[in-house]
C-alpha cells in the first residue's frame, strides 16, 4: 500500500521530489505534455472545422470551481508551512535556506500538488478549442512555460519558488473564481482588477527572485538552487510581466481611449 493511504500526515511533512523517482518527475513527462499541447492546438481545431461548438457550460463551470478550490488548498497550506518554517527559523532562511530545510517537507508536497495542477489547467485550452474558440498567445504561452517553471525549480530545489507559486495559486483562487461566477451568468464588475492582480504578482515575484541573489552572492551565500535557474525565472516573469501589461492595455486603456474618441 502506499505510504500516503498508510500515513499520510508523515507522508506529506516528510516529502521530498526525488527527480526520476517521484511520478511525473522525470524530464520526459513535461517534454511530452508540451508535445501533446502544441500538437493539441492544431489538431483540434482541424477536428471541430466544420463541426459546431461544444457548449460545455456546466462542465467548465465546475472545472472553474475545481481550480478556484484547489488553487485556494495551495494557498492556505503553503502558506501555513512557510510561516511555520519563517518563525522558526527567521526571514533569511525562508529566503535562502543554505541548509536544504526547505527541500523536504509538507510545502514541497505542496509545491508537487501545483505542479500537478499545470496539467489539469491544460483543459483551459481544450475547453476554448471545443468552443471554437482560439487562445491568444498569452494563454498559450503560459500554460506551456509555467508547467516548465515549476518542473525546473522543483527539480533543483530553488528556495525562492514558494513565492512564485504561493503567488500563483493565490491569484488563481481570485481568477478562477471569476470565471466560475462568469459560466453561471453573473455580471462581476471586478473582471480587470484580476489582471491588475497579475501584474502585482510578478513584479512580487521579480522582487523576491532579487532578494534570493542578494542573499546568496552577499549576505549568506551557499543558498539552495542554482544561479542559472534564478535568471531563467526571472526571464519568465518578466516575459509574463511584459505580455500582461500588453493585454490590459488592449482590453482596457485602448477600448477606453477608443470610446472617449468616438463621443
Amino acid at each position: 500500500m502506499h505510504p500516503f493511504l498508510t500515513d499520510p500526515v508523515k507522508f506529506i511533512n516528510t516529502f521530498s521530489w526525488e527527480k526520476d523517482q517521484t511520478a511525473l518527475s522525470s524530464i520526459q513527462t513535461p517534454i511530452i505534455a508540451t508535445v501533446i499541447y502544441i500538437v493539441g492546438l492544431w489538431v483540434v481545431p482541424w477536428v471541430m472545422k466544420n463541426r459546431e461548438p461544444f457548449k460545455l457550460k456546466g462542465i467548465v463551470a465546475v472545472h472553474n470551481l475545481v481550480l478556484c478550490l484547489w488553487s485556494l488548498a495551495m494557498f492556505s497550506a503553503i502558506t501555513y508551512y512557510i510561516g511555520g518554517f519563517t518563525i522558526r527559523e527567521g526571514f533569511s532562511r525562508v529566503l535562502c535556506d543554505p541548509g536544504y530545510k526547505l527541500a523536504t517537507g509538507g510545502q514541497v508536497f505542496w509545491y508537487y500538488v501545483f505542479y500537478l495542477s499545470k496539467f489539469y489547467e491544460f483543459f483551459d485550452t481544450l475547453f476554448q478549442l471545443l468552443r471554437k474558440k482560439q487562445p491568444i498567445f498569452l494563454h498559450t504561452y503560459h500554460h506551456v512555460i509555467t508547467l516548465w517553471l515549476v518542473y525546473i525549480t522543483l527539480s533543483t530545489k530553488f528556495t525562492i519558488q514558494w513565492t512564485d507559486i504561493l503567488a500563483n495559486a493565490g491569484v488563481h483562487v481570485v481568477m478562477y473564481y471569476y470565471y466560475y461566477l462568469a459560466e453561471t451568468g453573473v455580471f462581476v464588475w471586478w473582471k480587470k482588477y484580476i489582471t491588475k492582480i497579475q501584474i502585482v504578482q510578478f513584479i512580487f515575484d521579480i522582487i523576491t527572485h532579487f532578494m534570493w541573489y542578494y542573499y546568496a552572492k552577499i549576505a549568506v551565500r551557499g543558498c539552495s538552487g542554482v544561479e542559472w535557474v534564478f535568471h531563467f525565472a526571472n526571464f519568465v516573469i518578466l516575459s509574463f510581466l511584459l505580455l500582461f501589461i500588453k493585454f490590459y492595455y488592449d482590453a482596457y486603456k485602448k477600448k477606453s481611449q477608443a470610446a472617449k474618441k468616438g463621443k
